[in-house]
């Protein structure tokens, strides 16, 4: 096999997720096939439940379109600025997605830049990293009371 054949063969594009939990009462997931095209774009208002909401509309997801999640080669997340518990839920399941899969995750604000980043990659990549959120203010947790004596 020549270098031009093993250059297209690895940058071939991949199947890919992209995952937007950044909007407090909107959620929002996207699978892409391995030619850029939207296998399926579910957005749906949260109500601030992605916890209780995310993996179980991926799982109804991958069934929908029949793909398993090692199907996918590489996962995209919002990483913010946004929802701090929103945001927290989403990265952290990409997060670990990434890391039980051994799949490449990279930050991405919206499906758009998702795509395009998608199309530049190649099959060779594995888990990199971790995605870090970017809270557009520091959470606001309260100290504990001390008690009274």
């Amino acid at each position: 096999m020549n270098m031009s054949m093993r250059k297209q063969e690895k940058f071939k594009p991949l199947n890919f997720l992209y995952l937007d939990t950044s909007n407090p009462s909107a959620t929002k997931l996207v699978l892409f096939d391995d030619e850029g095209k939207i296998l399926l774009n579910d957005s749906w208002q949260s109500e601030r439940n992605q916890t209780e909401e995310l993996l179980e509309r991926l799982d109804a997801a991958l069934k929908k379109v029949k793909i398993y999640k090692d199907e996918f080669d590489v996962i995209f997340v919002n990483p913010g600025p946004g929802s701090y518990t929103g945001l927290r839920v989403g990265i952290t399941t990409a997060n670990l997605l990434a890391f039980s899969l051994n799949k490449p995750i990279f930050a991405a604000r919206n499906e758009n830049e998702a795509l395009a980043k998608g199309k530049n990659l190649g099959r060779d990549i594995s888990f990199l990293g971790f995605i870090s959120p970017n809270y557009p203010n520091p959470p606001k947790i309260t100290e504990k009371k001390s008690r009274l004596r």
